[in-house]
């Protein structure tokens, strides 16, 4: 299958707005609550990092591994096991 330039661009003006603004929440979220002088502004950078690193871990997983291995159908099963189970286990804190 082959996308066609049109395709691409509705693509992009459909996905690119609310992809940017999603990235950005965690930088805003932690310059919101740290200031120039704080210690700990290395912790959120590390964290940023292992967020990145997980959502690209995630991407390849589901892609290249799960959708071959066990199709589509499951693979949608298996994220929205993994989304539940992440719910619950974090129930209650903040």
């Amino acid at each position: 299958m082959q996308i066609s330039p049109i395709g691409a661009v509705l693509t992009l003006l459909v996905l690119g707005g609310p992809t940017f603004v999603m990235g950005g929440t965690l930088p805003a979220a932690a310059r919101g609550i740290e200031t120039a002088d704080d210690p700990r502004r290395r912790g959120v950078g590390l964290l940023y990092g292992c967020n990145t690193l997980g959502a690209v871990c995630g991407c390849v997983l589901a892609n290249f591994v799960l959708l071959e291995a066990v199709g589509t159908r499951w693979t949608l099963w298996l994220a929205a096991i993994a989304n539940l189970l992440d719910g619950v286990h974090n129930q209650g804190t903040t």
